[in-house]
């Protein structure tokens, strides 16, 4: 992946009960020591899932223009209760995204900024 140019997907399927009340997805990206970085939650963001008849489901979600830095990442995957508190299930490192980059910018994510000149 490329910071500021790549635009990262990630697609997820799971199956739930229709006895339970329809589950949340959350998708948090982890640095290589295992700190948090960034997260997202369906729940958060306004996505209910349609309950489907085979119970299955499939979601996407996209971060446009990956914000992040140089440096390796993984992709943490939560299933949780409707209203994001209980886990049900995880999938960690299911996936490692190796971000390159071409400036000198420090850190883990590129802030979106505004230079000017002020003189008096």
């Amino acid at each position: 992946a490329k910071s500021g140019e790549t635009e990262l997907t990630i697609r997820v399927r799971f199956q739930s009960s229709q006895e339970v009340p329809i589950p949340s997805l959350g998708v948090v990206l982890v640095a290589g020591n295992g700190w948090a970085i960034a997260s997202a939650s369906s729940r958060d963001d306004g996505l209910v899932f349609e309950r489907t008849s085979d119970e299955q489901y499939e979601a996407s979600i996209t971060f446009p223009q990956l914000a992040l830095l140089k440096g390796n990442y993984w992709v943490n995957v939560f299933l949780l209760c409707e209203k994001g508190l209980h886990l049900y299930d995880r999938a960690e490192r299911v996936a490692e995204i190796e971000v390159r980059q071409e400036c000198r910018e420090l850190g883990v994510v590129s802030l979106p900024r505004t230079w000017r000149n002020v003189s008096d």
